[in-house]
């Protein structure tokens, strides 16, 4: 016989839910399924089921109430590890108001479904962040680009005027038609836009650029992009003008117009600090490379055995062994020692295709997830490469 019953959500929402019985192995079982909600759902939002068991005794009989609850795994992907998820999930149950308060550390939770899309959609944040991390860091954002009809909100426009801010053509009319600039002030930042004087001869533009280059150096939190000053109305070259950019060179705010950078060189490599990767294996390597060849991590090493990229986790480990982005990984690969190890302890993974799931392989989810970033990673440095065979032998 069904029945029906009214529970409150966490959001204040009423949920009707509708109960059936059954019996199994001498248990009466109380299946309790969401009906609907009261108000409208949001249909971009994805709902996962969960499902809480409570167990209790009626007239002599035990009891076990399934609670069915949806919730939207997305958001929880800012949580890096299964047992906070698993704790976030009984929070929200404990706050719905179904159980009492003494009912709580009794539950059972069936969770496995939705555990397996957080995963997903775990990988989905960390790859968004990972592009958002390259395209900040990568040396072709430093490229101004040649048609700009937008700016992101800590972009500047960075344009040729004339000291009296008479902006009536060129790059100049773009930047007060789309970008802020103001008509009458010829220097300076304003609104998205930055004007530096061009048309008052080579010495004086050098000045204005030098001012510029403080201020970009002060405002580290906007990004630059300077067009071809001095190279349209004023009549100046690129050869005459880049020299006068020389001390942005090394300043990550600000992109350069191609042909400055093809005269001026490209910006000054990076120094990695690889050193902390060799100091941590060197305690450590053989130890990792015999665990995966025996098909099975039981020690502690993923950080820097197998390296992600820096920010996607926010443990000192996962602080201090990140790479900053496509350039250093590639520095770590083309490393004689690390790029060797990291190659030889994939293809001891490799050994194990076919005959062992990764989780075993790797002892928990958590370090699945780290290895699958850490291939992804090194899969774009070096493309059709080993990282690749082992993206498709176990992911």
């Amino acid at each position: 016989m069904a029945t029906s019953c009214k529970l409150a959500a966490t959001d204040g929402r009423k949920a009707n839910f509708k109960a059936q019985n059954f019996l199994l192995n001498g248990i009466v079982f109380v299946i309790l399924q969401t009906e609907k909600m009261e108000n409208n759902q949001n249909p971009k939002v994805m709902k996962v089921k969960i499902t809480v068991i409570k167990f209790e005794m009626q007239n002599g009989k035990k009891v076990g109430k399934s609670f069915v609850f949806e919730l939207d795994p997305k958001p929880m992907a800012r949580y890096k590890t299964e047992a906070t998820v698993r704790k976030k999930v009984q929070d929200y149950v404990m706050k719905s108001g179904v159980f009492k308060p003494d009912e709580i550390r009794e539950l059972q939770y069936d969770m496995r479904n939705f555990l397996a899309e957080w995963r997903r959609q775990l990988l989905v944040a960390e790859a968004e962040e990972q592009a958002k991390f390259e395209a900040a860091h990568s040396q072709s954002s430093r490229v101004t680009p040649a048609h700009i009809s937008s700016l992101k909100e800590n972009e500047v426009f960075v344009f040729g005027s004339n000291e009296q801010g008479l902006h009536h053509g060129g790059a100049a009319r773009a930047a007060v038609e789309h970008f802020g600039a103001i008509m009458g002030q010829g220097n300076g930042l304003q609104g998205h836009s930055y004007a530096i004087p061009s048309m008052s001869g080579l010495a004086v533009m050098s000045h204005y650029v030098m001012e510029f280059c403080e201020f970009a150096k002060a405002h580290p939190h906007l990004k630059f992009l300077v067009t071809p000053i001095g190279c349209g109305i004023a009549g100046y070259s690129a050869e005459q003008v880049a020299p006068l950019f020389s001390n942005c060179r090394d300043m990550d705010n600000i992109s350069l117009p191609a042909a400055f950078w093809d005269i001026m060189g490209q910006p000054t490599a990076k120094e990695y600090d690889l050193e902390r990767f060799l100091t941590a294996q060197n305690a450590s390597y053989q130890r990792a490379l015999g665990e995966i060849r025996a098909g099975r991590k039981r020690s502690h090493w993923i950080w820097y055995i197998f390296p992600q990229q820096k920010g996607l986790g926010h443990s000192h480990n996962s602080q201090l062994y990140g790479l900053d982005g496509i350039d250093e990984a590639r520095a770590y690969l083309a490393h004689p020692i690390l790029g060797g190890r990291l190659r030889e302890i994939c293809q001891a993974l490799l050994t194990h295709e076919g005959n062992r799931d990764i989780e075993e392989i790797m002892g928990s989810s958590i370090d699945v997830l780290k290895l699958q970033t850490c291939m992804n990673l090194f899969n774009r440095v070096s493309p059709n490469d080993i990282f690749k065979q082992v993206l498709e032998a176990f992911f």
